[in-house]
Formats: structure tokens, C-alpha cells, sequence
């Protein structure tokens, strides 16, 4: 039922659709509530897009930075607790780009209640590839990207690059999700 409801929201943060840039935000927004970190994750390819299309370059950096500002002050944490009680409910929302190692990535979102500290879970393939998440806590309502592709984790914030040459997924692959201990937690099927 919840992997149902991620995926029709259309969006990968608890800021939802109503937000200027939901999807292209939402992988800062709930790590770090930073308006700096959100308008480093639109603008690095918003502004120069916009500017392409001819859009006044002021316009650009006054929108990209009232979105990031809007995302951060309606999906920031009410609280500065870290929320310890509750539903844990981390799923694999989506396999996007499979077989195309510039484009794959996996959509992992926490639909619970509380924090997940996913400091040591894992993200495997049946072929034997196995991510593993270093310190790193996902909020209530937030997402997290791990890219088959090379890059830097956490860069932008809540991305994570698996450091593969080669694309991993392919129609009718299972994802597995597992925790520290070596649970599993969630399961996902590439259409």
C-alpha cells in the first residue's frame, strides 16, 4: 500500500507536489534542511537550463532559490528530535533508468514514522553487487538515491554512487533491501 502511494504522489519528498521543484529538491530537503543544499541541488542544472531557454538570468537565481526556500520551510522536521518511536517503514520506491549505467538509480524512501538510521544496511543485486550505506540517517518522509554510476557520496546530499562502469538492473532483477543485521527489509522487482 505504501509503495503505491510514493509512487502516485509523484514525489520523493514530505514536501510534496505543491513545491516549485519537488523531484529535483527532494534529495537535500530531508538529510540536511539547508536552503543551501537544495539550491545547490535545483540550480547546478536548473539555472543553466533556464538560461538555454532564454529566461532572464536574475529571474533564474531569484526562482531557484525561492523553491529551495519554500521546499526547506515546508519539509524541514518540526522537531530537532530525531523521531525514535513508530513505524519503521523503508522501502524501495523505484529502479529508474534500468540498463542505461548514466541513468539507473534506485529510489529508497522512508514511509514510516520514524528516523532510519541505515548506517551498514545494504542495497544488492542477484548478480552479487552489494552498496552499502556508511553513516547515514534517512528522516521520516524522505528519500535517498543510490546511482549505478561514479560520483561522490552525498553529493548532492542523500545521493550515493554504487562506482559502477556498467549498468546493474535489467527487467525483471529483484533489489533487495537489507538492514545491519542482514534482514531483509524490502524487495523490488524492475518492471
Amino acid at each position: 500500500m505504501h509503495r503505491e502511494n510514493f509512487l502516485k504522489s509523484g514525489c520523493t519528498s514530505p514536501a510534496g507536489k505543491g513545491t516549485l521543484a519537488p523531484d529535483t529538491s527532494a534529495a537535500s530537503i530531508p538529510i540536511s534542511g539547508s536552503a543551501a543544499a537544495a539550491v545547490s541541488s535545483i540550480g547546478g542544472f536548473m539555472i543553466p537550463e533556464m538560461n538555454r531557454k532564454g529566461y532572464d538570468r536574475d529571474f533564474n537565481v531569484a526562482l531557484t532559490a525561492t523553491a529551495a526556500a519554500e521546499a526547506v520551510a515546508s519539509s524541514t522536521p518540526e522537531s530537532v528530535e530525531s523521531p525514535s518511536s513508530g513505524e519503521l517503514l523503508v522501502e524501495i520506491g523505484e529502479v529508474l533508468g534500468a540498463g542505461e549505467v548514466a541513468l539507473e538509480r534506485v529510489i529508497i524512501a522512508n514511509m514510516g514514522e520514524r528516523l532510519a538510521d541505515m548506517q551498514g544496511w545494504t542495497l544488492s543485486d542477484a548478480g552479487g553487487n552489494v552498496y552499502t550505506f556508511a553513516n547515514f540517517r534517512l528522516w521520516k518522509g524522505g528519500s535517498a538515491i543510490v546511482h549505478t554510476r561514479i560520483g561522490e557520496d552525498g553529493n548532492p546530499p542523500a545521493n550515493f554512487y554504487w562506482g559502477k562502469l556498467e549498468a546493474l538492473w535489467e527487467p525483471g532483477e529483484v533489489a533487495t533491501l537489507r538492514d545491519d543485521e542482514g534482514q531483509v527489509v524490502d524487495t523490488y522487482t524492475v518492471p
